[in-house]
């Protein structure tokens, strides 16, 4: 398990949880980031990460990356609840 953060372009990834407000996760989740959403990272070198996901594209702050928390295809996928 790894930070949404530390994917590099290219990158798929599965959602395992999140360290982040009730707010700012109800909000994520409205724009289709919740537990077990694939991502896929387009974009992570400065500004915000651009995020592959159901077939949309959307940009989501470097700061809320670091607390999004993700498995790597073939990794074991264990539930993070903060």
């Amino acid at each position: 398990m790894q930070r949404l953060i530390s994917l590099e372009k290219g990158q798929v990834g599965r959602i395992t949880g999140m360290d982040l407000p009730p707010h700012t996760t109800k909000r994520l989740f409205e724009l289709g980031l919740h537990t077990s959403a694939q991502v896929t990272m387009k974009k992570n070198n400065q500004g915000p990460c651009v995020l592959g996901i159901h077939h949309f594209t959307i940009a989501v702050s470097r700061k809320l990356c670091e607390n999004i928390f993700v498995t790597l295809p073939g990794e074991t996928t264990r539930e993070v609840r903060v």
